[in-house]
């Protein structure tokens, strides 16, 4: 009890003191002040070329002081040595896993993920020559033997490939729980590289990098901005794997705008007090709908926010569910400062298709309920 208190205080400090844990860098002037700042020049000016070789930051597309706080705070919180703040939870989970993919790797994805990340490795890796295996790799057996087959023996050195494996520390919906930790060692193993997206348990609940990840993504859309009022996302992880992350987003345009970094600390100021009354109201949601003698199938951790509800009836049972609250509101996103529900059927998982949803378990009937 003791280490989880001292845990958790250690965690509100680096979320109250998020923005002014950043470098300050010579081309900002005096009497900076991160939390107050907000740095919307899309240029910089400079007295001389000296000036202009030595400057931190140039041109926003290759990096702005809001952004690099950002992606500072959120590797203070994972315990990483840097961090890179993206214009979205997907420019996160881009930059992060196209800058260590190259032509014939394996990219392996426990399929339980977010609909929109599913399409893109789906879509968008075959055009790039690269391979990519949904598999429910949570069971480590089942991940070994893809590792194994596709890399050889690792104490023979016999590595074929490079592979990275890809997973959500907490599923969405499904709110299956990863062992970040054993999937760690059959990747450190096997020499491949293991890299979550930890946006559903936070840096509050789950830690990936010190259980042995490789890099860890986030939506902080989601919980860490916490307001609906923002889109960007994070990536951390050693300061040579962020780098190469951030030369991608440089090329790409990935790099968070400087207002939503800047409202994106302003969130962490206050996530773990948020989390913490996040995951009382989904404790006591779970355990009402479970009291509530109605045909419900209800799915929780307490390692999270979230719950599904599954109801009878299918989709017309979820349309009288939905008619029938009278403070929850429908939304496609979560992670702001009330509760909602949304319909992965219709919304985030829609186009995956009837049949692939059927196979990952997700119900027309299926709820999900983010507090």
């Amino acid at each position: 009890m003791e280490d989880t208190v001292q845990k958790h205080g250690q965690d509100a400090t680096i979320c109250c003191h998020a923005g002014a844990l950043a470098t300050h860098c010579s081309n900002r002037g005096g009497g900076y002040s991160g939390k107050k700042a907000i740095w919307q020049a899309s240029v910089y000016d400079f007295e001389s070329l000296e000036d202009f070789e030595d400057a931190s930051f140039v041109y926003r597309r290759y990096g702005c002081p809001n952004a690099e706080e950002l992606g500072a705070a959120v590797a203070s919180l994972e315990g990483a040595e840097a961090g890179l703040a993206t214009s979205t939870g997907m420019g996160a989970i881009i930059a992060a896993v196209m800058s260590i993919c190259k032509q014939g790797d394996l990219i392996i994805v426990n399929p339980d993920v977010y609909g929109v990340t599913y399409e893109f490795f789906k879509t968008d890796m075959e055009r790039f020559g690269i391979e990519v295996l949904f598999e429910s790799i949570f069971e480590a057996h089942i991940l070994e033997n893809i590792l194994q087959k596709n890399l050889g023996e690792p104490s023979m050195g016999m590595i074929k490939r490079s592979v990275v494996v890809f997973l959500e520390s907490i599923t969405n919906p499904l709110v299956k729980v990863a062992d970040i930790s054993a999937i760690a060692k059959l990747c450190k193993n096997y020499a491949a590289m293991l890299v979550v997206d930890n946006t559903m348990a936070t840096p509050m609940r789950m830690k990936p990098l010190l259980e042995g990840a490789n890099l860890v993504v986030h939506s902080a859309t989601k919980y860490l901005g916490g307001h609906d009022d923002l889109m960007a996302g994070v990536v951390v992880g050693s300061s040579t794997l962020v780098k190469q992350a951030a030369l991608l987003a440089k090329r790409w345009g990935l790099t968070s705008a400087p207002f939503d970094a800047w409202l994106a600390i302003r969130g962490i100021h206050t996530l773990q007090i948020r989390m913490q009354r996040s995951w009382h109201s989904a404790e006591t949601l779970s355990r009402q709908c479970l009291a509530s003698g109605l045909a419900l199938r209800v799915l929780s951790t307490s390692m999270c926010a979230i719950l599904c509800i599954e109801v009878q009836g299918g989709l017309e049972g979820v349309k009288r569910a939905i008619k029938a609250f009278s403070l929850i509101q429908l939304s496609p996103s979560f992670g702001g400062t009330s509760t909602t529900v949304s319909h992965s059927a219709t919304s985030s998982h829609k186009s995956l298709g009837v049949d692939l949803r059927r196979k990952l378990g997700i119900s027309d009937g299926l709820l999900a309920a983010f507090n």
